[in-house]
Order: C-alpha cells, then structure tokens, then sequence
C-alpha cells in the first residue's frame, strides 16, 4: 500500500511544476558509464529513462532497501524513483531494460542532505536516435518504388495496338461547311476509338476539352438506348463495357460509332 500510495505521489510531482528547489539535468546515455545521481535523504528523484523501453521491476545493487526504488511508467516512458532514507549514503545499482536496443544501466546513488535540490536526470539517446533514423532511411530506399498507373492516353495506345478492329463513324461535314449542327458535329467527333476486352476508349478532337462541350455517351442496343458512366480525362472517354454501337449525343446533334469486328486495319 506504501510503494503504490509512493508511485502515485512520485508521478503527481512528476507532472507537475519542479519545486523551487530542484534541479533538472539532461544527460547523454553511454553505455558502459555510470549515471551518477544525487538524492536528497528522505525525497524522491527521477529518473527518465528512454520513451518505449521496458524496465525490469527489480535493481541489484548494494543498500537497495536502503533507496526505496521503483520503477514507474507514464504514458510509455518508464522513470526510475529513488528515495534514500538518511544522507550520507552512497549505492550502486544495476538496471536492465528491453527493447531495440536493450541497455544495462549502471547508476551510483549518493544521498544528500535533506535541504539540498531534489533531482532530475533525463536520459537522451542521440546517437541510437540517429543510427535508428540511418536504418529507416536505407530501408525506405532499398524499399520496390511503386509503378506509377498508366495513364489514361497510355491505356487506349496500349488497347489500340492489341486490337486493330475497325469502328464505323459518322462522316464529318466538309471541310469549310457550317451549316446546322456542323460545327458541333466536327465539336465531338472521335478523333480515335479503340477497346480491350473490358473496355472502349473514345478520343475526342484536342478542341473538346471544356467539360460545357462534352456530349453524353449512350450505348446502343436491340431493345434501346441507354446513357453510360464514361469517365473523360485528358480527352478520352472510358467506358467500362465493349458494345457494337455508341452515339455521342448533344443537344440534337448525333454522331453514331459502330464496331465492325468483321473489319480490321493497321493502327
């Protein structure tokens, strides 16, 4: 009940503001050379060890009875607590921990007059910090880049030069006519169509790009007629489907697109 009502008060003095007579010191982590903290006799001093690590309950060391140690955690980093019960004290203690890279903690405790600064020592980790971030960066560029998707132009070149059937589209008006709906007809007259097993691609001429000039695309069918989804990027249409008949229609204006399968050409 003492060591948990102790944990308790040890991480309410560690979130809060440091008493006037404290002292806070950052230290960088070596192995192999002793933490050296001092400990006013009859209060608590921290120490911060490395956010993620796991800490063993127990030290082993000389007079540990002596220094009422606990190890305790907020959020995920884990703090050891001294609290030696006279000054004039002096113990070594060893801790081990877990974790990426484990370490083994060699700390010299000395206790101090009851009137001296109560003690924080932050542990930093700059140099397994920075050997983690070398690791993580080789790893990211030895990482497969992925293959970018093909773009849309790409696919309907890809599908034009596996199938090379013909498709029947209405005539454009002459050259130099602008009578009725020429300008319009000549406005979403497909410039190419191709398809693969799964799907059309209509291209239109360059001048169709505002989306306000688009027609709609309807497939053509024995029992009617019937508007497709057609997503329209770079100038194409994509239709997820392969039908014998497509009309581009706007407005009144119809252009007819007929697959003629009986029918192939060099693309």
């Amino acid at each position: 009940m003492r060591a948990a009502a102790l944990g308790l008060a040890a991480l309410a003095l560690l979130g809060a503001a440091s008493p006037t007579a404290s002292e806070h010191r950052y230290v960088e982590y070596n192995e192999g050379t002793p933490l050296v903290i001092e400990c006013p006799a009859r209060l608590v001093c921290f120490v911060d060890l490395k956010p993620g690590e796991r800490v063993a309950p127990e030290l082993v060391g000389s007079q540990v009875q002596l220094w009422d140690p606990h190890v305790l955690y907020s959020g995920a980093t884990p703090h050891l607590t001294l609290r030696p019960d006279a000054p004039g004290r002096r113990a070594d203690f060893v801790l081990a921990s877990d974790g990426p890279h484990p370490h083994l903690y060699s700390i010299v405790a000395v206790s101090t007059p009851v009137d001296w600064p109560m003690m924080r020592v932050t542990l930093r980790y700059t140099a397994e910090e920075r050997h983690d971030a070398r690791v993580r960066a080789l790893a990211e560029a030895r990482r497969p880049k992925p293959t970018p998707a093909p773009t849309i132009a790409q696919e309907m070149d890809a599908a034009c030069a596996a199938n090379h059937d013909v498709y029947g589209i209405d005539p454009l008006p002459p050259d130099g006519r602008h009578r009725g709906d020429d300008d319009t007809v000549r406005a979403i007259h497909p410039s190419r169509v191709c398809h693969s097993t799964a799907q059309t691609f209509i291209q239109l001429p360059p001048t169709s790009t505002s989306r306000a000039d688009l027609p709609v695309v309807i497939e053509a069918a024995s029992d009617g007629e019937r508007a497709v989804t057609a997503p329209f990027r770079d100038g194409i249409f994509r239709v997820s489907d392969v039908a014998h008949e497509y009309v581009l229609v706007q407005g009144k204006t119809r252009v007819r697109v007929q697959w003629q399968p009986e029918k192939t050409a060099a693309r």
